[in-house]
């Protein structure tokens, strides 16, 4: 009877190399060559998962959950040999689960480019532009993270298609991601807007430098259901208007 000799798979890449503690995360595993005809295992440190072998370079596996954050070595094997066809092994890193807890501003307009303060919790840096954040579930945008609870991304601007829609689908979720892949559980509402437009000012174009002079401006958009943090700026100087009828005084 023939009796063939194969090589333990020897893994050089896995994507992404990290994911939150709490599991769940598709791990794509690449090797020279994997046996189309065995039980593949992933093994995080000492935790077994069945891996799915998508060709015979490359499984997928997800990760298992663990109690605290920190690295952990993953190697392959086949289940009917055991350690014996155990592979060389990539470190995998764990970190706690990031929050979201709140956004400001929580609007802007329709041709995006907002800069938004994100606050939270279990903000990490991974490196190499991996960490997003995500709005609508598909709009992924660059992300500064200044500390553990605070980052800053800009809103993506809206197709014209979807600046036409009704207020309430104007209404996008914002959720991060730290490693490409996983998202927070939680989301927070970000409320887009049409550009509001001034388009005359009545009843008083000049006034005095100790101020107090009111005008009314004319316009559109003043009063459209997304707007928050209304303000007028004279120069560099804000003031918060009424609005009546339509109009802002």
């Amino acid at each position: 009877m023939p009796y063939y000799y194969y090589k333990p798979p020897k893994i050089y890449d896995m994507i992404p190399r990290e994911g939150p503690t709490k599991g769940g995360t598709h791990v794509h595993i690449f090797a020279s060559e994997f046996k189309k005809n065995k039980h593949i295992l992933c093994v995080f440190d000492g935790v077994k998962t069945r891996a799915k072998l998508l060709n015979p370079s490359e499984i997928e596996c997800v990760s298992p959950k663990r109690p605290s954050p920190g690295s952990v070595p993953v190697y392959v094997t086949y289940e009917e040999d055991g350690d014996k066809s155990k592979s060389t092994s990539l470190q995998y890193l764990y970190y706690e689960t990031p929050e979201v807890h709140s956004i400001e501003p929580p609007c802007g307009p329709t041709y995006g480019f907002t800069q938004i303060m994100v606050k939270g919790k279990n903000f990490v840096d991974m490196g190499l532009n991996k960490a997003k954040c995500i709005f609508n579930g598909k709009h992924a945008m660059n992300v500064t993270i200044i500390d553990e609870g605070t980052l800053y991304c800009s809103s993506p601007p809206m197709t014209r298609a979807e600046s036409l829609m009704p207020y309430m689908d104007m209404r996008h979720t914002v959720e991060i991601t730290l490693n490409g892949a996983e998202t927070t559980d939680n989301r927070i509402k970000f409320h887009y807007y049409p550009d509001p437009e001034i388009s005359a000012v009545r009843d008083s174009e000049r006034g005095p430098t100790d101020g107090g002079t009111h005008s009314t401006l004319l316009g559109r958009g003043f009063k459209h259901e997304n707007v928050c943090n209304l303000k007028i700026r004279y120069g560099a100087l804000e003031v918060t208007p009424t609005i009546k009828n339509g109009t802002m005084i």
